[in-house]
């Protein structure tokens, strides 16, 4: 899907695709706590009324409508449906949410980006294009500092 922030699949020999989102991985997620991207598209009718809604009744969690993914390392949450909701719920400081783990560990050893492409481990996938210059810039960010980690921990005695 060419609307996610990051790769959905990488891979690491030809013709072999890894997922990176496990939809059976989930964790719980504190609306108030956490950093939560939403991006409602439907400023006054979904959102005015889910305010409305929540304000009186409370955010309620609903595993058919909200999909949210964790990016570990990077440390953060985007909503892939459920938006207007979710979006409300943080607004309140109100509510959990379950969210898929985003494999980062593996992002990070088979992908690569220049700030305008995703580029894959020895071109086993085409590059895919950047959404979004600051979600690859985090990439590289959250990258440099698992890899300082990494190596930092591996020359402890």
């Amino acid at each position: 899907c060419t609307d996610k922030p990051f790769p959905t699949f990488c891979a690491d020999k030809p013709c072999v695709s890894i997922p990176l989102v496990n939809k059976e991985n989930k964790i719980a997620i504190e609306l108030e706590k956490n950093i939560v991207i939403t991006e409602p598209w439907d400023l006054y009718l979904r959102l005015l009324r889910n305010l409305k809604n929540i304000k009186e009744n409370k955010f309620q969690y609903d595993r058919d409508n909200h999909d949210v993914v964790y990016y570990p390392y990077m440390n953060i949450c985007r909503v892939e449906s459920g938006n207007h909701s979710i979006s409300c719920g943080k607004h309140f400081k109100n509510g959990t949410v379950e969210a898929c783990v985003y494999d980062t560990e593996t992002a990070f050893k088979y992908i690569d980006t220049d700030g305008k492409n995703w580029i894959f481990y020895k071109g086993y996938m085409q590059p895919q294009e950047v959404v979004d210059f600051r979600y690859a810039l985090l990439f590289q960010i959250a990258k440099l500092l698992y890899n300082s980690e990494k190596e930092n921990s591996a020359k402890e005695p």
